[in-house]
């Protein structure tokens, strides 16, 4: 059965834990609907589908990567839906299958543990794939409290563990309060207070991050009607431009759910949510044909190159002429010559001292 995921590569250790979850899917070879959970999605819904071959399967998907992905399989009987809008999902399913990659925190995966119990029908279970490492007893704790029982199913070698509940019939929610695992933060830029909220899945949770709060100095003030805030996190420097420039549309992306939903409610927050506009995207792809007066970004220290230039390009694309790009980054991840690849005219308008907390430099690239 593995070796027909070949279409997608497959982590060492998930495929371990593919051939341990296998025979718990035995019992549920004729299940109907099946809703899948974690990371990689695809790959486990591609598994589930392959186990459970007349199943429907719902696959939730946490990023703008995950869906694109989730579509390439072009498989009928899987079914993509967007971790944000769980909440509205009225299906009932006859297994729940959740994987913990050990990065999500516990308030996640308490949010994902209350939504399988409470969708799985009378007589279906909720199957968890995880670790001792990755916190499977508190996981079993968790099983325990919100769906009333939970078992370990199988113990793999090197600490692996197949959990199981099987949740009883007319089973209330028992998700977290919407605040429950979230950071508020207070700060003043350029003058002005904002207010946001973040959680521990983005980045710098606990304060506005040192590059950001320079790029935003450093932006000059001239006439612009529309800004492109890209990977916006939790929406700092859209929000901040949106605020400066009222009779501009800023539009902010990210791939990442949880960010989009941080950014679009941080937005209300600070008043800007009629003027902005947030988009789950992998790079631009959800912005065909739209034009820009004005881009931001915090360059991303963890994607490929080759993924970043492909981003360049998209934005550089997306610019009217004459427009720029500004972005901040850490004086030792030199992206200059990259940026010359793409763009005309580039230049490094401000750079940290020796004595700064961190080494940043901000850079101007602008579309002929």
């Amino acid at each position: 059965m593995l070796a027909s995921l070949s279409m997608t590569a497959i982590d060492p250790i998930v495929s371990k834990e593919l051939a341990l979850l296998r025979p718990a899917l035995a019992s549920f070879h004729d299940a109907a609907a099946v809703a899948v959970l974690g990371s990689p999605v695809d790959v486990v819904a591609l598994f589930v589908t392959n186990a459970i071959p007349g199943a429907r399967v719902w696959a939730v998907a946490q990023t703008a990567s995950e869906v694109d992905i989730l579509r390439q399989l072009n498989r009928s009987t899987i079914e993509t839906i967007l971790a944000s809008d769980l909440p509205g999902f009225d299906s009932m399913v006859d297994l729940a299958v959740i994987r913990v990659g050990g990065y999500e925190g516990k308030e996640n995966i308490r949010r994902a543990l209350a939504f399988a119990c409470t969708h799985v029908r009378s007589g279906g279970a909720v199957v968890v794939v995880t670790h001792v490492k990755r916190g499977a007893k508190t996981q079993m704790a968790m099983l325990e409290e919100i769906c009333g029982n939970a078992e370990i199913l199988e113990r793999g070698s090197g600490g692996f563990r197949i959990l199981q509940a099987k949740p009883p019939e007319g089973l209330s929610s028992a998700a977290p309060p919407e605040d429950a695992g979230m950071t508020q933060i207070a700060e003043e830029i350029r003058g002005e207070r904002f207010e946001f909220v973040t959680n521990a899945s983005v980045f710098s949770k606990d304060r506005v991050d040192p590059g950001s709060r320079l790029l935003l100095e450093i932006v000059p003030d001239v006439p612009v009607k529309s800004i492109l805030d890209v990977g916006c996190g939790y929406g700092v420097m859209g929000i901040v431009l949106a605020r400066r420039f009222p009779d501009a549309a800023v539009t902010m992306l990210d791939i990442d759910v949880g960010a989009v939903e941080l950014a679009r409610r941080n937005a209300e927050r600070n008043g800007v949510g009629e003027r902005t506009s947030v988009i789950l995207s992998d790079g631009l792809r959800e912005l065909p044909g739209q034009r820009f007066d004005l881009a931001v970004i915090h360059f991303p220290l963890h994607i490929p190159k080759p993924d970043l230039e492909r981003l360049l390009s998209e934005i550089h694309d997306a610019l009217r002429p004459g427009a720029c790009l500004y972005g901040v980054m850490l004086s030792a991840y030199e992206l200059r010559t990259l940026l010359r690849r793409v763009f005309s005219r580039v230049e490094t308008v401000h750079e940290t001292g020796p004595e700064a907390e961190y080494r940043y430099a901000i850079v101007r690239s602008c579309r002929a």
